[in-house]
């Protein structure tokens, strides 16, 4: 990847931080005979571009809509990339349980990886988990 391309610069950027709450977005998965619902959202912390979340804030709101359970798909590159290289860490030290399966963005998991994500997304959904993925 060139360095022209990469918009989050080393930079240290002083942007006013984003006062918009955390949005989660929730998939009913009635369709499927799941009486839970899956989360969906962006990175808690993110600073990317014009983006400036506060990662604290951000988790804690995870926390109140009741998460106790996130699929990370983002590598660590991009963890850094976007600005959240400790966000696992974070995660696990507000009591979230971290299923990080990474692959390239804009790309798909392997086989074996896809019936790994699987295999863990359903034991969340079974034993009643609030579950979100990014």
């Amino acid at each position: 990847m060139r360095t022209s391309e990469f918009d989050s610069s080393d930079e240290e950027d002083f942007g006013e931080e984003e006062a918009t709450p955390f949005q989660i977005s929730w998939l009913s998965l009635s369709v499927v005979e799941c009486s839970q619902s899956l989360g969906i959202c962006s990175l808690p912390g993110c600073r990317y571009k014009e983006i400036r979340r506060n990662l604290q804030k951000d988790v804690a709101e995870m926390r109140d809509q009741g998460v106790e359970d996130v699929f990370v798909f983002c590598t660590r590159g991009e963890l850094v990339r976007y600005r959240v290289p400790s966000l696992l860490e974070v995660y696990s030290l507000n009591g979230l349980r971290v299923h990080h399966l990474p692959f390239p963005d804009g790309g798909a998991p392997e086989l074996p990886q896809c019936s790994c994500i699987l295999e863990e997304l359903q034991d969340c959904l079974l034993n009643q988990r609030r579950t979100v993925i990014q």
